[in-house]
């Protein structure tokens, strides 16, 4: 390691840096998550230095896009690769100074092993942002919805009250709506060839369409199906050791959760229409598998398929599996 590690934990008002040299030394600093900050921080930096951090929601992207303006080599990490990295270590300690320093530590022992952070375009952030509103507008619709199906077992409802929930669920739902237009629109402008590839499947809709085209960047973000197939937690994990733990296989679950719906919805259509995914369908009813086991197989099969599709810019065809 010639050039220093930088360390970044990132907070919505500071973030703290440990730095480590050649010699393993450290030296700590914490800036203002500022703009003058940032500009702070670059001083101290030199040509070669590589910064570590983890994509901490929203708050690790103006850092980001100013360090890689400058030159500065990043590398961004999914926070659950720091958190298993430290119950390797044992840590017991948690604060922001050793977080930093658990970052530059994976840094320096993980370098070859790191990938350079490149910025999204405008139109994949305006992209996540709609997708990350839809999120959370239809976890506040169905807390509403439940709300007023449990008010409705009341006797006596106060009509305000209930005017008031139906008021705020059909405003929810048109502003899902439009949310969800704006995605289209923004997919068929920017992205049409990946689009066209997708809607070629069947069983797979415009809303699942556009929210794979977000999720991936045009499918620019994974080299492999496998790859996203593990992104959106539809691989199977496998909990057996020895003679006698057993357990039951399920899948990850980890990752979007919204992707995961739209491609069972869009399992139910593709059982009937989508010819790769019947003959699946048939063999595994011929083995006795549970409705929910094949279900989520025509969904890990719909993926692999847009992928392979999306990613070669190809339309779908049934001849090939």
């Amino acid at each position: 390691m010639d050039n220093n590690v930088y360390g970044i934990d990132i907070a919505k008002k500071s973030f703290e840096v440990v730095s480590l040299n050649a010699s393993g030394k450290s030296w700590v600093k914490s800036y203002p998550n500022t703009a003058s900050g940032h500009c702070k921080f670059i001083e101290v930096l030199s040509q070669g230095d590589l910064c570590v951090m983890e994509a901490s929601g929203p708050y690790y992207l103006s850092l980001a896009f100013r360090l890689h303006q400058h030159g500065i080599k990043l590398s961004v990490l999914n926070p659950l690769v720091i958190r298993r990295y430290s119950q390797m270590q044992l840590r017991r300690t948690k604060t922001d100074q050793q977080d930093a320093l658990l970052i530059a530590q994976y840094g320096r022992d993980h370098q070859s092993l790191l990938k350079l952070w490149q910025p999204p375009s405008a139109v994949f952030l305006r992209l996540q942002q709609l997708l990350t509103s839809i999120n959370l507008f239809q976890k506040q619709l169905q807390m509403l919805r439940n709300q007023l199906e449990a008010m409705n077992q009341v006797p006596l409802v106060d009509p305000l009250v209930r005017s008031q929930q139906v008021y705020l669920i059909e405003q929810l739902q048109t502003s899902i709506k439009r949310l969800e237009q704006q995605m289209l629109s923004l997919s068929k402008a920017h992205c049409s060839q990946s689009y066209q590839s997708l809607m070629s499947i069947p069983g797979i809709g415009p809303k699942t369409a556009c929210l794979l085209i977000c999720i991936t960047h045009d499918f620019s973000r994974f080299e492999s199906a496998k790859q996203l197939v593990a992104y959106l937690g539809l691989c199977p994990r496998i909990f057996k050791s020895g003679s006698s733990v057993k357990g039951k296989e399920r899948i990850v679950k980890m990752g979007q959760a919204l992707a995961r719906k739209y491609l069972y919805m869009g399992a139910f259509s593709a059982m009937k229409v989508n010819p790769l995914c019947q003959s699946m369908v048939e063999s595994m009813k011929q083995k006795g598998k549970h409705h929910k086991v094949i279900r989520v197989a025509v969904a890990h099969k719909l993926l692999r398929q847009a992928f392979a599709v999306a990613k070669y810019r190809t339309q779908f065809n049934p001849n090939f599996s």
